[in-house]
Formats: structure tokens, sequence, C-alpha cells
């Protein structure tokens, strides 16, 4: 269902009834539903069986596929349900058998469940299953995701309960490789005794009492907000906290932080478009070549962290993916990235809440939307203004070059800033706009 609200599926209505209760209740799929989604910080899924039955591109929730559509059809149903469950092989004349034991089926309905019964599929949960479900639910990488076990009901050690102590620890083992978190009722059930935490006064070993709820609701929460991603979380995690300054940890921040980057961009274009996800062609063409963070940026930051006066803050103008941001940030440098686009604009603050998560960054950058800002409001500034080019009018590009003028230095690349420049409109034009004494080049 997750795939489908994310728009990235499309679960036909015929097929909904199988997939979760009472469909007519559901709103219709709108592009309103993938953005709340992808807004959403924390997910908790609930996993109470080690199998799952899937129809082409759909998962059938086990429970109410046998209510709605084994029982709803009764006995003609159990020879091939008998059959499905084991999974033994179903053959043709027991599926023939199997529909001529069920009167009255307009062709539509007849067309579904013949489709089903040949179709449909019981599939075994392992480890390496749950992992690769896990990774493809994972469209949000920078949130907290946490998954749910069934409990084991103090005092019982029979077939169920074996069942779910094998299915907690099959949940466990997965959401610890994929580095999510995990959440097994059982203790809570345990603290509590039966007869309080379980419906019935204890005697119903499938639902919680409804005083309960809250209980087990509250403890899942602490749980969520205690397990906020701690560092080290992500793959390729360098903790820069404790890095020096010299090259050899720069390259390790940067080897970090585009493995992070190119991990996470991957997933965002998966669910939108290159476009819509931001990275246009030029990030496009290097999210290909696992090189979201260039040799060029990290020149560039070498630059700034070890050739150039230090500055209070440093403001990096149409920062791209933020990669120029990013590294100044981990080494502690109070900076700002700006991008004049809103596509590019999501991705830096998407590209920013996942470092975070991950522990690559503790604080900053912050992000505006924009070009080049009004004022400076904090102490001596460097402007990154090596890639500000943009197609302005010659009023716009006189106003940017006024703004620049409150800057403490510029780090510009001498052909372009703002506007190709050649000749004398290079260096030197540049020059006679903004005070000789506030440039530095970048070739």
């Amino acid at each position: 269902m997750l795939q489908h609200f994310l728009g990235n599926i499309a679960i036909c209505d015929s097929v909904m009834p199988f997939v979760v209760d009472e469909p007519d209740k559901m709103p219709p799929w709108t592009q309103t539903q993938r953005r709340v989604l992808q807004s959403v910080d924390a997910f908790i899924i609930e996993v109470s069986e080690l199998r799952q039955v899937r129809y082409r591109e759909a998962y059938f929730q086990l429970q109410v596929f046998i209510r709605n559509f084994v029982s709803k059809y009764g006995p003609a149903l159990l020879p091939w349900y008998r059959a499905f469950s084991i999974g033994a092989s179903v053959g043709d004349d027991l599926i023939q058998k199997t529909l001529s034991d069920i009167p009255d089926l307009e062709n539509n309905e007849r067309n579904l469940i013949e489709s089903i019964l040949r179709e449909a599929r019981l599939e075994p949960i392992d480890v390496g299953t749950a992992k690769l479900a896990i990774e493809k639910l994972n469209f949000k990488p920078a949130a907290e995701w946490t998954f749910v076990s069934h409990f084991v009901v103090p005092g019982l050690s029979g077939t169920l309960m074996q069942d779910r102590i094998r299915l907690s620890r099959t949940i466990e083992e997965a959401t610890k490789a994929c580095g999510v978190g995990f959440f097994d009722p059982s203790g809570a059930v345990a603290r509590r005794g039966r007869e309080h935490a379980l419906a019935k006064g204890g005697s119903d070993i499938y639902h919680y009492d409804r005083q309960f709820e809250s209980t087990i609701a509250e403890e899942l929460l602490e749980k969520i907000y205690s397990n906020l991603r701690p560092v080290g979380h992500c793959a390729n995690y360098v903790d820069t906290r404790n890095v020096s300054s010299g090259t050899v940890a720069l390259q390790a921040v940067a080897s970090a932080l585009n493995s992070l980057l190119v991990s996470f961009h991957r997933h965002r274009v998966a669910l939108s478009s290159i476009d819509e996800s931001g990275l246009y062609a030029h990030y496009a063409a290097l999210l290909e070549r696992n090189e979201l963070v260039s040799k060029q940026v990290v020149d560039l930051a070498d630059l700034i962290l070890h050739y150039l006066p230090k500055f209070d803050c440093y403001d990096v103008f149409r920062a791209g993916l933020g990669e120029v941001a990013f590294i100044l940030a981990a080494f502690a440098r109070q900076t700002t990235a700006l991008d004049p686009f809103a596509a590019r604009f999501s991705a830096i603050v998407d590209g920013a809440e996942h470092l975070h998560a991950c522990g690559f960054l503790r604080h900053g950058p912050r992000i505006e939307l924009g070009i080049v800002p009004e004022s400076i409001e904090h102490g001596r500034t460097l402007a990154v203004a090596t890639q500000l080019a943009i197609t302005v009018s010659e009023q716009e590009e006189e106003e940017i070059m006024q703004r620049l003028e409150g800057y403490d230095a510029i780090l510009y690349t001498p052909n372009r800033l703002v506007r190709p420049r050649q000749g004398g409109g290079g260096r030197g034009g540049i020059a006679r706009s903004i005070s000789s004494s506030r440039l530095h080049a970048s070739s």
C-alpha cells in the first residue's frame, strides 16, 4: 500500500478488498498523498507473519485475504486454499473444479477469481527476503523507520508462539542489517501481565486490551524518540567531530559525503524524475558515474579550508546539491547554501536532513532560496561564487553586483561571474566594480 500511495504502483479497485479492510473508506489516490508521505519523519510498520501473499505487484494482507476471499466463497475454495497454503502445485483441473463449484458468477468476477487462483503466491519470509522488502519500503532514508513484530504471550510455548519468536528474531536481524529500528512488544506484555495486556482478560492471544493499547503506544514512541539515528548510523560515515584539517581528512570526508549523497539521490530520482528531484542533466551524469562530489568540489573545498584566510561565515551561491556547503559545515564552518531554483533548493534541504539523520552533519548549513542575499548578517563572510552563473537582466545583474560589494571577500571564476566574461569583462572588469582587495580568483 505504501508504494500505491507513493504513486509507484497502481492497485486496481477489484483487488483492493484483499489488501485492506473497508477499502471504500480510503480516499482516492492523489499527488497530495505522495507529498504528505514524503514529508513524514517517522514510519511504523507492523509485521505479524513470516508469510506474504503476492498477486502481481500487490501484496494481500493475509487475514483480510482469508476473510474477504477464501471465506467469502466458502467450501468451494477450500481444496485450492489447502494446496495454496502448503505451497503445493495448483493444477488447471483444481482451478476449473473450484470455479465450477462457485455458482452465479459474473464474467468480471469469474475472471478475477481465476486470475488470483492461478497467479497468487504464498511466499515465505526469511532474513534475506525481509531485508530486501525493508530496503524497497525505505523510500526516505532520512526518516526514522521502526518495524514492530508480533507479541509472544507469557506462559505459552506452542507452535504459534514459536512462530512468533522466529518472526521476532527474523525481523530484528533484518532491521539491524538495514540500519532501521525494531520494536518487540513482548517485553511490555510480560511486564503488564497477560490478563491485563491482552483482550478478554488475557484469553485473546491475538489482540491487546483496549486500555493497554495506550501503554504499548507510549513505549513504542519512547523507543522511536530515544533511537533517533545515532552517530555512525549510515554506511561510509566519517566522524567529523575529530577530523584534522589536513588534506587526508578532507578526502575521507568527501568520499563519505559522496557515498551518502549518491545512495540518497538514487532513492529520490526513483521516486520522481531527474528534473523533479533537482538533479537535471548535469547531476544526472555525475550520478551515473557515482561521483556527485567531484574532484572540482574537493579542490575548491581544499582551497577554502587550507589556503584562504579563515572567515566567520561562508555563503555558497548556486550551491547545486549542497556538496561544497556540506563539506564546509562538516568542518564546523558556519555556512549558508543558496540556490534560486525550487527543485535544487528542495534537493539541498532533503540532502541536509539525510546527512543530519546519518550523523554526518551536526550543525548547518543554513539553506536559502535565492541568488545572493540582500544583506550579510554574521561577521566576516566569504562569498563562494565560483558557480554563480545565471541568466538575468542587466538591472538584476547590477543588483547582484551591488550585493556582492557587501562581502569581505569573493571567491569566483575569472571568466564567469553571473554571466560569461571575456577580455575587458574578465577579472579586470569585475575589479572595477568590486574592490580588488576583496577578490580571490579560482581557476
